[in-house]
């Protein structure tokens, strides 16, 4: 029997490793006001993971205890990544 008007919901889990990570301060100015904090973080994704982040409505995670959801831009500029790179 089909059921048809049901969408399962479906919860895919990457667990990435992390690479690099670097932290910058940048300092402008005299006083503590023109400082800036810049953080990076490199993951390794294998490419059938990449696929299904770039299949998913929504991507959302925790690095260590900071969660973060990836915006409808972050994600149309990943699918064009993974589109450039052919997976």
């Amino acid at each position: 029997m089909m059921r048809t008007g049901v969408l399962a919901a479906a919860v895919v889990t990457l667990v990435l490793g992390v690479t690099d990570y670097r932290s910058r301060i940048s300092i402008v100015g005299r006083d503590a006001l023109g400082r800036t904090e810049d953080e990076t973080i490199t993951a390794r994704v294998p490419l059938d993971g990449l696929a299904r982040l770039t299949e998913a409505h929504e991507v959302s995670g925790t690095l260590g205890a900071t969660p973060f959801r990836l915006t409808p831009q972050q994600l149309a500029d990943l699918r064009a990544f993974a589109q450039r790179l052919g997976s």
